[in-house]
């Protein structure tokens, strides 16, 4: 995921069809600066819902990638 945070460390909890959830944290680099985080999903075959909810203080994703 790229993502901007300027506000100091912002986080998301994240959720994956609905039940398992685990927070990502976005490390403070300014709102001109985008930077890269991973994480590691449990997918399923087929559809895959993922929910990013705010946690703590602000993060814009630009985009997410799933490889």
């Amino acid at each position: 995921m790229t993502y901007a945070a300027g506000y100091g460390d912002a986080q998301h909890t994240v959720t994956v069809n609905g039940s398992t959830r685990f927070t990502l944290d976005y490390p403070h680099h300014g709102w001109d600066v985008w930077r890269q985080v991973t994480a590691s999903l449990p997918l399923t075959r087929g559809w895959n819902t993922l929910r990013f909810q705010h946690h703590n203080r602000w993060a814009e994703l630009d985009h997410v990638e799933i490889a």
